[in-house]
């Protein structure tokens, strides 16, 4: 757990991080920041989509990137998405 987590969860005990018990996550694009070229150029990369497909789903934000997958493929994800400037969310669950 990072230092920033740790000190939400002192802030908001009620609001705990689900990371823990879940074994799956949804990486969903909130916002796109300021760099929508870098933002584009990444996505394409990592969905195997054409561009022109990239920019249908950026402008429908917030828009589902990934589904269902593992945890730790989901958090390297949504760093670098976030590391274009663009705001990520993770939604955890457990596979049935």
């Amino acid at each position: 757990m990072t230092w920033m987590q740790e000190f939400w969860n002192k802030i908001f005990p009620h609001h705990q991080d689900q990371t823990p018990d879940c074994d799956s996550a949804d990486v969903i694009l909130r916002a796109t920041g300021n760099n929508l070229a870098h933002l584009s150029h990444v996505l394409c990369t990592m969905t195997g989509l054409p561009p022109s497909e990239i920019s249908y789903y950026i402008s429908r934000i917030p828009v589902v990137i990934f589904i269902g997958l593992p945890k730790a493929n989901a958090i390297e994800i949504a760093n670098a998405i976030q590391a274009t400037g663009a705001t990520v969310e993770l939604r955890y669950y457990n596979k049935v």
